[in-house]
C-alpha cells in the first residue's frame, strides 16, 4: 500500500465504525504504517489516524 490508495478500517476506533473507508495521505514507514484520512459524504474530514497495515485493507490502489 502507498500514498493515496484507498483502504478499509478492519476494527472499529472512535469515532470511526469497521468498514470505514479512507486515503492514505502519507507512509510513515513505506509498507508498514501510514496516516490515513477519512472523510464524511461532505468531504470534512472526521478523523486523521496512524495505522499499521494490519489495520486496513485494500479497496483501491492508485
Amino acid at each position: 500500500m502507498k500514498e493515496l490508495d484507498v483502504v478499509s478500517l478492519r476494527e472499529s476506533r472512535v469515532p470511526l465504525k469497521a468498514g470505514s473507508i479512507g486515503t492514505i495521505v502519507h507512509e510513515n514507514t513505506p509498507g508498514k504504517s501510514f496516516m490515513v484520512e477519512f472523510c464524511d459524504a461532505s468531504g470534512r474530514t472526521i478523523a486523521l489516524e496512524d495505522l499499521s497495515v494490519d489495520d486496513v485493507d485494500l479497496v483501491q490502489a492508485c
